[in-house]
């Protein structure tokens, strides 16, 4: 156990800590068994049957230190956030009331368990009918994840163990105090929880296409093609009793939503000339929690050489949250952070590095993402040198109110304020001590991204040794950046190259690709490159960040 800023001193100086991290597994343990089923049946020469069957389990398990313990709402002792040790406890060497931040080791290790299963059916017909081509299928899809928690521990009984009315007959008292185990294991026993969560998320849609030939432009003939589609998407949180009463970590609230997504599409394809082509889309969608959209594309091709082409596009897009983002479950807990805002070389260590409330969750206030893309690019094929090809595209993103997961640490390093609760301002203007974290999604203003992608491909066949191919292909990001976010306290800084976001964004990646094959037999090798990038904190010595960046290797 560790001790607060209570009427029993600060926590720094020669408090002795517990190492919680060594207790974590770092990834899950996982058991995984899947299946799939792929079919065809060609009824006569223009009618076919099609389906798809897909079914997977996966169990997981993951193991946590113990749980640690904040103050109860269901029992009252004038502290809401932290447990408290009265005077009178027998064991307290301290001899007056206090808070307590601890972790019950006796209980043992928090263990998580999730059992999921899945399923995706696909079935359709399709075939051709005067001239059309034409395909109608449904779609199934449920996913069901169970999940266990176990050696969890109330809250509200805990308090009443260091109050001396826990256990059964609510006559035991637990000790905090000490690193050895000197609690009767009755106590134990009644701290220890068991809780349960369940998850199932369905889909189901049904889609009908229709595309033809058609006219005669000076290239060809034009092509069009036509969609409609249906969609309904489900989502049911369970949680049982002891999660839902907000007396144990972590805290669910369950969630039940649904959505209804109707949509219908067009698009040309349009041989203008000879060697140009332009092709024409537009799409709309109708949305039953968030109304409708259209968003149309336009692209070109061409071919001023037979060896060389120019190609562009332009396209919008519509995305909204999904149900995760919306209604992620409420969960506590506590967390360390270093408030940047507030500290100074006037300030203690402890009045900068905080142990505080830290929760997150869903943002049912969230708006649709809208963005706008564009491509403009060349493709070359020598004719001098037979099955070598060069690409180069440009691409520019643009997304107006891109939502994004954003956690205290990210606004204290900005100097912002978002989902950070403090005391009132002390008299000199310094901000007051950080009293509640909130982690959750948000719509950032814009966030801007563009680059380009390179591909060299040389394929060559050999009379004896079989045919070879090699491929290179890179992207460079040149810039992403979230621009003007007044709550993220951000005006257009360019993340390439960096760590931020919860993500790594170097400037550059790259694939190289071996292939040879001959007869039944082949060969391939894959290298993966990634760039260079530095960290979101600076290195470190000796216990102080300095200024020098911390650059994770490529």
């Amino acid at each position: 156990s560790s001790l607060g800023d209570s009427p029993w001193g600060p926590s720094f100086g020669t408090t002795c800590w517990y190492n919680w991290a060594s207790e974590a597994d770092l990834l899950w343990g996982i058991k995984r068994l899947g299946g799939s089923l792929t079919g065809r049946y060609e009824i006569n020469s223009n009618l076919s049957f099609f389906g798809d069957l897909l079914y997977s389990e996966v169990e997981g398990e993951l193991q946590r230190a113990p749980s640690p313990i904040g103050g109860s709402p269901l029992v009252e002792t004038g502290f809401t956030n932290t447990a408290f040790v009265p005077a009178d406890h027998p064991d307290n060497p301290f001899g007056t009331d206090g808070e307590l931040f601890v972790r019950p080791l006796d209980v043992g290790n928090r263990v998580h368990i999730n059992n999921s299963s899945a399923y995706r059916a696909v079935l359709g017909l399709e075939g051709t009918r005067a001239e059309w081509n034409w395909r109608i299928s449904g779609l199934a899809s449920r996913s069901r994840v169970k999940k266990e928690f176990q050696n969890l521990v109330s809250y509200s009984g805990f308090q009443l163990a260091l109050l001396g009315l826990g256990g059964p007959n609510g006559d035991l008292r637990y000790n905090p105090f000490g690193y050895e185990t000197q609690n009767d294991p009755a106590i134990v026993d009644w701290l220890r929880t068991t809780a349960h969560l369940k998850d199932t998320s369905e889909d189901y849609s049904g889609d009908l296409l229709l595309s033809r030939r058609f006219g005669s432009l000076p290239g060809g003939q034009a092509g069009v093609a036509i969609g409609l589609q249906y969609r309904q998407q489900k989502l049911e949180q369970w949680a049982d009793g002891a999660l839902k009463t907000g007396d144990l970590a972590p805290v669910h609230d369950p969630v039940s939503a649904d959505r209804n997504i109707s949509a219908v599409f067009v698009e040309f394809g349009l041989p203008l000339l000879d060697s140009l082509e332009a092709q024409l889309a537009l799409r709309y969608e109708n949305y039953s929690d968030f109304g409708s959209t259209s968003n149309p594309k336009i692209a070109f091709s061409w071919r001023p050489y037979p060896s060389l082409m120019l190609r562009a596009s332009y396209s919008t897009s519509f995305k909204p949250p999904s149900f995760y983002e919306l209604y992620a479950p409420l969960q506590q807990d506590w967390q360390w952070y270093y408030d940047e805002v507030r500290c100074d070389d006037n300030l203690s260590q402890y009045e900068c590095e905080l142990l505080v409330p830290h929760e997150e969750m869903g943002n049912p206030e969230l708006d649709p993402e809208k963005g706008k893309s564009w491509f403009a690019g060349v493709v070359w094929e020598p004719g001098f040198l037979p099955g070598f090809e060069f690409q180069l595209d440009f691409w520019k993103f643009s997304h107006r109110d891109r939502i994004e997961w954003i956690t205290g640490r990210m606004i204290l390093r900005q100097g912002g304020d978002f989902g950070i609760t403090r005391e009132p301002d002390e008299p000199d203007g310094t901000p007051g001590m950080i009293i509640l974290v909130r982690d959750t999604y948000l719509n950032t203003d814009k966030l801007l991204t563009r680059g380009f992608d390179t591909t060299l491909r040389y394929n060559w066949q050999t009379d004896h040794s079989g045919h070879f191919q090699a491929s290179l292909m890179h992207t460079y990001t040149g810039k992403w950046a979230i621009t003007d976010s007044v709550q993220l306290n951000i005006q257009d800084i360019n993340y390439a190259g960096t760590y931020r976001w919860n993500i790594a964004l170097p400037r550059n990646r790259a694939n190289l690709n071996l292939n040879w094959e001959k007869g039944s037999h082949g060969a391939a090798a894959n290298i993966h490159y990634i760039d260079h990038y530095e960290n979101h904190t600076n290195l470190w010595v000796d216990g102080k960040e300095t200024d020098e960046p911390m650059v994770i290797p490529s």
